[in-house]
C-alpha cells in the first residue's frame, strides 16, 4: 500500500468498513484476487469494487499510535527532569544558607580574637604604663577588674589556654581508688567541663601548652610526651626521652611547630 495522494488516479478513498487507501492500491488489490470482491487487508471485511468511495475532504488526519506514545513519554521525561529541577534549586538553596551560616560564623569568631587581642594589647600597654605612673606619684589604681565566671578544680596542679576556643586545659587526677592521672577541658562559654583519659602508664604531668593549631601538648613524668586533640578529646603518646639530658618541661614551650608538624 503505497501512500495516497488529494487527487489523480490514487486518490484517498474509503471502503465500507471505514479504512482508508489510495484507490489504485485498491483496485490492484481487486485484480490479485481475482474476483469482484475482496476483503480488507486490516479487519478483513468484504467489499466490492462499486463500494469505494472517492474522498474529498480538504484534510485528513489518521491517529499514529507511535506518535502518540512518543509524546507521552516525552511529557513524562519533561515532568521529571521539571521536578529534579525544582529538587537541585531546593539544594541550591539549602547550601547558600549553610555558607551564609559558616561565614557569619567565622566573621564572629575573627571578631571575637581581634577583641581579644585588642584587649591584649591593652593589657600590655597599661602594665608598661604602671611603673612609670607610680614613679611620678600616680594613683596605682588605674584599672578595675569583674570577676565573671570562676571554676573549682580539686587537685589541679598545671594548666594551659587557648585563647582562640575559650578553653582551659588542668591536670589532675580522677577521683576514686585508682586515683588515675587525667585532663580536665573546661570551656568557658558553657561552662562544661569534660575529664580526658590519658594514655596508659602516664604519671603526673609537669607541663601543659597549646599549640597554634589549638592541640594540646604536655609533658609528664617519666620523660613522656604525649599529645591532646581538644576535637575529638583523644591523647596520643608523641617522644619517650629516655636518657636524655634535655630538662623534660622545656620541650612544651618549643615555638616552632612546624618543625614537629603541629
Amino acid at each position: 500500500m503505497n501512500p495516497w495522494t488529494a487527487d489523480g488516479e490514487h486518490r484517498v478513498s474509503c471502503i465500507p468498513c471505514g479504512h482508508v487507501y489510495g484507490r489504485s492500491c485498491l483496485e490492484k488489490w481487486l485484480a490479485q484476487c481475482g474476483k469482484k470482491s475482496a476483503t480488507c487487508p486490516q479487519c478483513g471485511k468484504m467489499f466490492r469494487q462499486k463500494n469505494i468511495i472517492n474522498l474529498y475532504a480538504p484534510e485528513i488526519v489518521v491517529p499514529n499510535n507511535d506518535l502518540e506514545k512518543q509524546v507521552l513519554s516525552l511529557r513524562d521525561k519533561n515532568e521529571f527532569l521539571e521536578n529534579q529541577q525544582q529538587k537541585l534549586i531546593e539544594e541550591i538553596k539549602e547550601y547558600k544558607r549553610q555558607i551564609l551560616h559558616q561565614q557569619r560564623l567565622i566573621n564572629e569568631s575573627s571578631s571575637k580574637r581581634q577583641k581579644m587581642a585588642e584587649q591584649s594589647s591593652d593589657g600590655a600597654m597599661i602594665a608598661e604604663s604602671l611603673p612609670l605612673h607610680r614613679a611620678h606619684g600616680g594613683s596605682s589604681d588605674l584599672c578595675k577588674f569583674v570577676l565573671q565566671n570562676e571554676f573549682v578544680l580539686d587537685g589541679a596542679r598545671v594548666m594551659g589556654i587557648d585563647a582562640s576556643s575559650q578553653i582551659i586545659v588542668a591536670s589532675g587526677r580522677a577521683p576514686g581508688v585508682s586515683a588515675e592521672h587525667v585532663l580536665t577541658k573546661i570551656c568557658m562559654f558553657s561552662r562544661q567541663e569534660t575529664k580526658v583519659r590519658l594514655p596508659p602508664n602516664t604519671k603526673a604531668v609537669r607541663d601543659i601548652c597549646i599549640t597554634p593549631g589549638g592541640l594540646a601538648i604536655f609533658a609528664s613524668l617519666g620523660r613522656k610526651l604525649s599529645l591532646l586533640r581538644s576535637a575529638c578529646n583523644i591523647c596520643s603518646r608523641l617522644v619517650l626521652f629516655r636518657g636524655s639530658n634535655w630538662p623534660q618541661p622545656r620541650i612544651c614551650w618549643i615555638t616552632e611547630w612546624h618543625a614537629f608538624g603541629l
